[in-house]
């Protein structure tokens, strides 16, 4: 039986298996991944290939969806744990921004704005739920300039930065950490 093989890459972070391109026979090249507990006659003959020649084995890539699946787990990590709005005229407290509180957001940020724009009278106030269950009575003015010139624009730079970084592994150069630079 006469074995080539190339395209050697390990396939897992132990560097115990290796995925490559085989060819049996000078048969059709396909896919293949070499475990060195298998005892097919095959791989005893990558084996031998492996411990006899001089082959460049490339370093392990984390799959592009491993990757994403990660970048989004973290969005959504940092999107439930909330805006922290504890800026120059925050309400210091911390706001969940899940899709469903963005849901709420958003209501109580258009109810606001039509409050404002209408001038109601009397004003309207909004009493909201922060992320340690504390409440917050606010002015349609205050609980506009929270939800929709804070909180929603951070909202939106979280997930436009996880998009980047998802970018970034689909174009063949995954960030070195996925955990750093986020808004």
């Amino acid at each position: 039986m006469q074995v080539s093989i190339s395209n050697l890459q390990y396939a897992d972070p132990t560097s115990t298996l290796i995925n490559m391109t085989v060819s049996i026979d000078g048969g059709e090249a396909m896919p293949f991944t070499y475990s060195p507990s298998d005892t097919e006659a095959a791989t005893v003959a990558i084996k031998a290939l492996l411990a006899g020649g001089s082959y460049t084995i490339a370093a392990y890539a984390q799959p592009a969806a491993q990757i994403n699946a990660s970048i989004d787990a973290y969005c959504a990590q940092r999107l439930t744990s909330g805006f922290a709005d504890t800026g120059a005229g925050g309400t210091g407290k911390t706001w969940q921004c899940d899709p469903v509180s963005q849901g709420k957001w958003t209501a109580i940020g258009a109810s606001a704005g039509l409050a404002l724009v209408m001038q109601a009278s009397p004003a309207p106030t909004f009493t909201m739920i922060a992320a340690d269950n504390s409440t917050a009575t606010l002015s349609a003015s205050d609980a506009f300039a929270l939800i929709n010139a804070r909180m929603l624009p951070w909202v939106s730079e979280t997930i436009l930065y996880a998009r980047t970084l998802k970018n970034e592994v689909l174009a063949g150069s995954p960030p070195s950490n996925i955990y750093a630079g986020w808004p």
